[in-house]
């Protein structure tokens, strides 16, 4: 599979159905259509990404395998998403020192509890 370098899942893609008959003319008219708030540079993408430092939630497990304790003094186990590759709101494609994907910190924290 050869995946398109200049695909931008920000427009539409929309299948049109088009009737093809001999001996006529069919105006086609299939526009690209930005479909995200804020499409292509300079005019980066919206961060919405949670902040760094914001603590989230992978996973939540009790004694049964799921999240549910059903006895007095059953313990459950929520784990964080930890670090987490997020895409650059800052990103410019012409500064090589610039990374398209910054890591954030999305853990609780250092103490346990």
């Amino acid at each position: 599979m050869i995946i398109d370098p200049y695909f931008d899942p920000d427009y539409s893609q929309v299948p049109y159905t088009f009737n093809f008959m001999p001996a006529t003319t069919t105006y086609l008219d299939t526009p690209v259509i930005p479909v995200a708030a804020f499409v292509g540079y300079p005019n980066r993408a919206l961060d919405v990404e949670p902040a760094d430092g914001t603590p989230v939630i992978f996973s939540v497990n009790g004694p049964e395998g799921g999240p549910i304790v059903c006895t007095d003094g059953g313990t459950i186990t929520i784990t964080s998403v930890s670090s987490k590759l997020v895409p650059n709101p800052d990103y410019v494609p012409d500064d090589p020192c610039n990374p398209e994907l910054i890591t954030r910190d999305f853990g609780f924290g250092t103490e346990e509890g």
